[in-house]
């Protein structure tokens, strides 16, 4: 099975706000082949400060297939008190562990 590898990108744009709303349209064949690269707890927590319902679970293993309709997440080390203030120096080794993650 083929798999769609995204890169949540900046902590501070409406990235989550996108991912959900594309989520909530795409089907689940589609959704069980997406693995987002980001932080874990990041993204759980700007979900629920938003409101916004989605499943999501942590992933070790990309090459293990995983084929339930939960957001799988790839996590990246990222410290923060905000979930949508993080620092600037924070966020830039964060997007840059994240592209260097996804080019491997």
């Amino acid at each position: 099975m083929k798999k769609i590898i995204l890169v949540a990108g900046d902590p501070n744009s409406i990235n989550s706000e996108l991912i959900y709303k594309c989520w909530k349209k795409i089907n689940n064949s589609i959704k069980n082949k997406i693995y987002l690269i980001a932080n874990y707890n990041l993204i759980l927590k700007q979900f629920k400060q938003l409101k916004y319902s989605i499943k999501i679970v942590k992933v070790k293993n990309i090459h293990k297939n995983d084929k339930s309709n939960k957001l799988k997440i790839i996590d990246i080390d990222l410290k923060f008190k905000n979930s949508f203030k993080v620092s600037d120096e924070a966020a830039s080794k964060y997007i840059r562990k994240s592209l260097t993650y996804a080019h491997k």
